[in-house]
């Protein structure tokens, strides 16, 4: 009795395992990332808030005397910022986020906001979303 219910035990989690490993395929298909225009919505890149400290002060200080205009030619100077918005997963649009921030420092593209020093791309990102831009 104890044997025949290892096996129904082991058949069982072997089928939930299975199930999870197709689901988690599903789910990495999901974020492979849309790359049409009309998904490179800078709105998008609000994900990117989670990963930027006082992004309401740096996004105030950043934006401050920027259009929005601006802001979007800036963003449009970034490969990376533009890759992340055209990606819907969250976890694959903060991971292409913080490539760009990461390439910004290597190449020494920082600024000063608000007694911060980010990334260029952490400033765009943060005045887009806080809608600091004037």
């Amino acid at each position: 009795m104890n044997r025949r219910w290892t096996r129904r035990a082991m058949i069982a989690g072997g089928t939930v395992v299975g199930g999870l490993a197709a689901a988690g395929g599903l789910s990495a298909l999901a974020c492979s990332g849309n790359r049409t225009l009309a998904a490179l919505d800078p709105d998008r890149l609000r994900a990117g808030l989670a990963d930027i400290v006082a992004p309401a002060r740096i996004g105030a200080a950043y934006g401050s005397g920027r259009s929005r205009e601006t802001l979007l030619a800036e963003l449009a100077a970034k490969p990376g910022l533009c890759a992340a918005a055209g990606h819907e997963c969250p976890a694959t649009l903060r991971a292409a986020f913080r490539a760009q921030v990461a390439e910004d420092f290597r190449s020494g593209d920082v600024v000063v906001a608000d007694r911060f020093v980010v990334a260029r791309s952490e400033g765009i990102v943060a005045a887009l979303g806080v809608g600091a831009a004037t």
